[in-house]
C-alpha cells in the first residue's frame, strides 16, 4: 500500500522540485554551508514557518539535509546541489512545466480514442503549437535548452562511434539551438557548405549521405526502417541505445542512417 501511495503522490514530488527551482533554494545555500531556516527565509523572502515545512518535505525527498541535532539547520545533498546547475534546473522547469504537466489531463481520452489532442488541456491541438505561442516563450526556451543538453551529452558518444569524414552531406534532424557548434551563427555566414532547411520529416527529408536523429519512438523508427522516404531507401541504419537495455524508455535511442 505504501508503494502505491508513493507512486500516486508523484505529482506532489514533481511540484515540490519545480517550486524549489523557481525559488532558487539550491543557489541560496553554499556548497559546504549549514544554513539556518531564519537566514534562508530572509534570503528568499519567504515566511520562515512555511519555508521550514517546505524544506522538511524536500528533505524527505532527498533534497537537502536537516541537522540531526539542531532543528532548522539545512545543508546540501547531492540531489539539492545538482539543482544549482543551470542545465539541471532547465530540465526540471521543462519537464514540470505547465504545458507538459497539463498534457496528461487528457490521457484517458487519448487511450480510449487512440488520438492525442491537447485542445482541451492546453487549448491547442498539439504541444508544439502550444510552445509556438509567444505567451509560452519561457517554456519554449526551457524545452529547447533541455533538448540541447541531451545533445551535448550524446555528442562524445557519436564522435567515438563514427567517422563522419566519409560523408559529404550530413543532416542533423532537429538541430534546435545548434549547441553542437558553439559558433553556429558565425559558421552559417562563413561556411558555404552549411544550409538551414525547414520541412516535415514525415513528408520529405533533404537529400544527404548521413542522417542523425535522437529520441526515437516506434513511429519515427518504423518510418526509417520501411524507407518511406525515397531519400532513405538503400541506406544503412545504425541504432544505439544510450542506456542499458533494461533502462530504455520509448525514445532513448540515437540513430545514424
Amino acid at each position: 500500500m505504501q508503494e502505491i501511495r508513493s507512486l500516486i503522490d508523484g505529482y506532489c514530488t514533481t511540484k515540490c522540485i519545480l517550486v524549489a527551482v523557481e525559488i532558487g533554494l539550491a543557489n541560496l545555500i553554499e556548497k559546504n554551508e549549514k544554513c539556518d531556516i531564519a537566514t534562508l527565509a530572509q534570503r528568499c523572502r519567504i515566511d520562515r514557518n512555511i519555508l521550514y515545512r517546505f524544506m522538511r518535505a524536500l528533505t524527505y525527498l532527498g533534497f537537502f539535509h536537516e541537522d540531526e541535532v539542531v532543528d532548522g539547520l539545512f545543508s546540501h545533498t547531492t540531489l539539492s546541489f545538482a539543482l544549482c546547475d543551470p542545465n539541471v534546473s532547465s530540465m526540471v522547469k521543462c519537464r514540470a512545466s505547465n504545458g507538459q504537466y497539463r498534457s496528461w489531463d487528457t490521457l484517458s481520452e487519448t487511450i480510449k480514442t487512440g488520438h492525442s489532442d491537447h485542445t482541451e488541456s492546453l487549448g491547442y491541438p498539439t504541444y508544439w503549437e502550444y510552445l509556438e505561442d509567444p505567451k509560452n516563450l519561457q517554456e519554449n526556451m526551457d524545452f529547447s535548452q533541455t533538448m540541447s543538453n541531451i545533445t551535448k551529452n550524446v555528442c562524445p558518444f557519436l564522435i567515438d562511434m563514427y567517422d563522419f569524414k566519409n560523408f559529404e552531406t550530413i543532416v542533423d534532424v532537429g538541430g534546435s539551438e545548434g549547441r553542437v557548434n558553439q559558433k553556429l551563427q558565425h559558421t552559417m555566414v562563413e561556411d558555404k557548405r552549411f544550409e538551414c532547411v525547414a520541412g516535415d520529416f514525415f513528408k520529405k527529408v533533404p537529400i544527404a549521405d548521413c542522417y542523425i536523429l535522437k529520441n526515437m519512438n516506434a513511429i519515427t523508427f518504423g518510418f526509417i526502417e520501411k524507407g518511406s522516404s525515397s531519400n532513405l531507401v538503400s541506406r544503412t541504419l545504425y541504432r544505439h541505445s544510450i542506456y542499458r537495455e533494461e533502462e530504455c524508455g520509448p525514445s532513448d535511442d540515437i540513430c545514424v542512417v
